[in-house]
């Protein structure tokens, strides 16, 4: 392990890094930061399932913090107010458990949500035969036999409760009888917290038998034991009874044969229809047990509304159940289609929307469970059967929640959690990015340490090792970012891969013509570039950072030092065309992003070259930037190589595969990928050849052929498939380049075992899609692109916003747009963008002064100010934004000349009020 200084801000001590956790520090200080046991709960109830059960398995401390009641209760509260769809298909002697985000009144323009996976459960280990699939109300699922039959090796006949939030399963002990049969089902008392089994036996075997024992059994409370308890009638059951617990009271359908048990506002419903549920149907009924003692039913009727018909089409539809904001949730009762979908009909507001559920290959299902409003539950349920005594540091903490952080002493100690900042750092290295960008927020603290370079560095060697797929399409005007697990060697039993969105730009404000260049960087950034701007793209973090050219009309380059880890953006800059679309490069600037007053700086290419102006084909490998370009003293077509770090250029002479090919990185090597004498592949297609750059100083070219297998033709059929790159595995990927399927599929060829995998990539509406653009081997990077520019914070109509324009947050005579961020929602992390292009008087008010941002005005007006020496008179610039002018206000009566700083604030008022 390599010893590595680590400071944090403040009054924090350094601490040298080793193999075991140190607790000792330089200058007598502990390594470690306290944090209040209410403060820990406020941050980890924010965070997924997944990095929960990861900080689990930190320590005792940890695991004994985050099972506790109360964080358990905090965790519940906020799952209530997102409540999710909760599905469960049935595959050979397995289920598969999935949730997926629940549409909040979907209209017409909800499309899909995604469902994630949460845990496989073999049932046929415990439940041979028919059985039932119950959901409860703390986002558990019960599984029991509709009836268990003593002579039929009644052990292995057990009742299964499960968690799918925590991947738990727990058998229950087997009803004690001597009665031929039994049945259970589950309940749970909200008051007391506890989930109970109600078993029923029977002693024969007929068609409605009589239950003639009941025993009850309370999970959570220390050893399980089973109690008989009395019905107080002679009842008759059906062999598959449907129950549904409501506020602590089960409630067994005896009346209601073709009704659906709802949860109505607390009480129970049943939901029927007449005949099949159809196009052809006009309404909905719903019957509500108003009181359970005096057995009063209210009835309600629903009219469907007019587009009925056309949303549902041929299908025959069965009811889920209704929502907690009173939405009617069906399904097909067909054979599940793919997508899956489901219909839901909002009562109040009449409407009937089809929403598909993409993550699944329902196809294959046998059966597919669908619960609504299922919340996500970390309680640990084998945690829940043994009552323990929970130490934190070796004393029991008992935290009563304020409503301010507490620093209460219990026992005489801070209530408060000491953590070494090496683990810490270890710890947040493995969660998710989004998990980080919240606890960044969380202190002054917290964003120092998880903005270090050495923990962006631990994130990035731990994001390599998992690396993604990064896909981004144009639809109209934006740039949509998504991202997917990539495959490792993938075979014909794969699953399809699930994309997650990321972010979204608006290209539109930069490139205007529609022509702009995406290119992907080694550390997880995405440079875009047009003919008058560009972009740099930081997709983990939803960040960009567009910076204006040096001169207009040039193209732009990315690459990326590994060594000094900066980013350069090499521009070239031509005003003459040989041809039609090429362009003579004039001049050559580098700006380096990244530094406190980043600015473009000339170098010489020694060669004169020009370049094609739409876009030019780039790759950037190991701190060499590859791009192609024609030498026009010879008129021949060179490949250039730009040492990102030196700067300096070198030229290597390309033959036919390279002008036509498309470049890969191979090995940390540029390669060139083509399909015998195409640069597609076919069906009829029956080799691929690499030809790779050995030595670009000797200009030393090897070729590799690599055979098709057997089954390419039946995998490819009939699809145009354009290389899109190699894997470090040496995985050759491909992607169809005829009109997207859906959905979208990309072909691996492991060119070590000779195989062929096509795997779907769900979550993504292709159809819709113009272009999409797919890069391999992507990382997560949670270093903030935007942390060296000089950002102006402003009060945007009673929102947070900041100002930049430029590649350093001020503003030049050069610059020819102002970018205004706001932050549109805090708990949802969500930012919009906002571009405004300066007028075309700006270069004669502004002249040669370099400005920067005082602030905006209550009516929306950016203001500037001179920066350096003041002018005389000192003077502001105002730019309304709605009118786009830009006009020049002098401030007299001070003698600026004596000040060195000037402090301007905009929207004072005057308070006459006495200190």
């Amino acid at each position: 392990m390599k010893t590595r200084r680590r400071n944090l801000s403040g009054d924090l001590s350094s601490t040298t890094g080793s193999n075991k956790r140190s607790m000792t520090s330089e200058n007598g200080r502990d390594n470690s930061l306290p944090f209040p046991i209410d403060l820990v709960f406020e941050i980890f109830w924010k965070l997924p399932l997944k990095s929960i059960a990861i900080c689990r398995c930190v320590s005792k401390t940890w695991s004994s913090v985050l099972s506790r009641q109360d964080f358990t209760e905090l965790f519940l509260s906020r799952s209530r107010t997102l409540p999710k769809l909760f599905l469960a298909y049935q595959k050979g002697g397995e289920f598969f458990f999935f949730s997926a985000p629940q549409p909040q009144s979907p209209d017409e323009n909800s499309s899909s949500v995604v469902a994630t996976y949460h845990m496989k459960f073999s049932f046929h280990a415990y439940l041979p035969g028919l059985f039932e699939l119950s959901g409860l109300d703390q986002g558990l699922v019960g599984l029991t036999s509709r009836w268990i039959g003593k002579g039929r090796v009644p052990s292995v006949h057990v009742p299964v409760i499960c968690n799918p939030s925590t991947g738990q399963s727990l058998p229950l002990p087997r009803v004690k009888t001597k009665r031929v049969k039994s049945r259970s089902l589950f309940g749970y008392d909200p008051i007391d917290k506890h989930v109970k089994v109600l078993s029923m036996s029977v002693s024969q075997g007929s068609v409605l038998p009589v239950a003639e024992e009941y025993q009850v059994v309370t999970l959570g409370t220390g050893k399980l034991s089973q109690r008989m308890i009395n019905c107080g009638r002679e009842l008759r059951y059906w062999p598959h009874i449907r129950g549904r617990c409501i506020n602590d009271l089960k409630k067994v359908d005896m009346f209601f044969t073709e009704g659906t048990m709802i949860n109505y506002n607390g009480k129970l419903g049943l939901l029927w229809s007449e005949g099949w549920l159809s196009r052809s149907s006009t309404s909905v009924n719903l019957c509500v047990l108003e009181d359970i003692g005096k057995q009063e039913w209210s009835e309600h009727v629903y009219v469907l509304p007019a587009l009925w018909e056309d949303i549902v089409g041929s299908a025959s539809l069965s009811f889920v159940g209704m929502t907690q904001t009173n939405e009617i949730g069906m399904r097909s009762l067909a054979y599940p289609p793919s997508p899956l979908y489901l219909f839901y009909f909002n009562t109040e507001r009449n409407t009937v929307v089809r929403v598909a559920i993409q993550g699944m290959d329902v196809s294959e299902y046998d059966r597919v469970h669908i619960f609504l409003d299922h919340l996500e539950n970390v309680k640990l349920i084998a945690c829940a059967m043994k009552t323990r005594r929970r130490n934190l540091s070796g004393n029991d903490l008992t935290t009563t929640r304020r409503n301010t952080r507490s620093k209460t002493l219990e026992n005489g100690r801070d209530n408060s959690l000491p953590f070494p900042v090496d683990l810490i750092m270890e710890i947040f290295s493995r969660l998710p990015v989004k998990s980080i960008a919240t606890c960044r927020c969380v202190s002054k603290t917290w964003s120092s340490v998880l903005r270090r370079q050495d923990f962006t560095e631990l994130f990035l060697s731990r994001s390599r090792t998992l690396p993604k797929l990064l896909l981004a399409y144009q639809k109209d005007g934006d740039l949509f970012f998504f991202s997917a697990p990539q495959p490792q060697n993938p075979d014909e039993n794969s699953s399809p891969v699930v994309a997650t969105y990321r972010m979204k730009l608006s290209f539109d404000a930069y490139f205007r013509n529609g022509a702009f260049g995406i290119n992907g960087l080694d550390h997880g950034l995405v440079g875009l570039s047009g003919r008058t701007h560009s972009v740099i793209c930081n997709p983990s973090t939803g960040q960009s950072l567009p910076f204006t050219r040096a001169k207009t009309r040039s193209m732009s380059l990315f690459g990326y030092d590994p060594i000094d880890k900066q980013v350069k953006v090499l521009s070239m800059w031509g005003a003459k065309f040989s041809g039609l679309l090429n362009v003579v490069a004039e001049e050559y600037q580098v700006l380096t992003l990244g530094t406190e007053n980043p600015s473009w700086r000339t170098i010489d290419c020694g060669c004169i070259l020009s370049y094609y102006s739409q876009h030019v084909r780039q790759k950037c490998i190991n701190g060499v930037l590859y791009y192609l370009s024609t030498d026009m003293s010879t008129e021949t077509t060179v490949l250039v190589c730009f040492d990102v770090r030196s700067e300096k250029f070198s030229f290597v002479k390309v033959k036919t595969f390279v002008t036509e090919g498309t470049m890969i990185n191979y090995d940390g090597k540029l390669g060139f990928l083509r399909a015998g004498k195409s640069v597609c592949a076919y069906r009829e297609s029956r080799i691929v050849n690499l030809w790779v750059l050995e030595d670009i100083e000797k200009q030393e070219w090897s070729e590799r052929t690599f055979v098709l297998p057997a089954l390419w033709e039946d995998v490819v059929v009939s699809a145009i498939l354009g290389f899109v790159g190699m894997t470090r595995t040496n995985e050759i990927v491909m992607r169809p380049l005829s009109i997207l399927p859906i959905p979208l599929y990309l072909f691996f060829f492991n060119t070590k075992r000779n195989t062929v995998v096509r795997i779907a990539i769900q979550g993504m509406d292709v159809s819709e899609y113009d272009k999409v653009h797919i890069f391999l081997d992507h990382v997560d990077n949670v270093e903030l692109i935007v942390n060296s520019v000089i950002l102006t914070m402003v009060n945007y109509n009673g929102k947070l916003g900041f100002l930049l324009s430029g590649e350093s947050g001020y503003v030049y005579e050069r610059s020819t747009s102002v970018n205004l961020w706001v932050l549109e929602d805090t708990d949802k992390q969500e930012w919009s963008e906002r571009t405004f292009v300066l007028p075309a008087l700006w270069e004669d008010i502004v002249g040669s002064v370099r400005l920067g941002f005082v602030g905006m005005t209550r009516t929306n007006e950016i203001v500037m100010r001179p920066l350096g020496l003041p002018g005389r008179p000192f003077h502001l610039i105002y730019f309304n934004i709605e009118r786009n002018t830009v006009v020049r206000v002098s401030i007299q009566g001070m003698d600026v000349s004596e000040y060195d700083h000037v402090h301007i604030f905009l929207d004072h008022v005057e308070n006459v009020k006495l200190l």
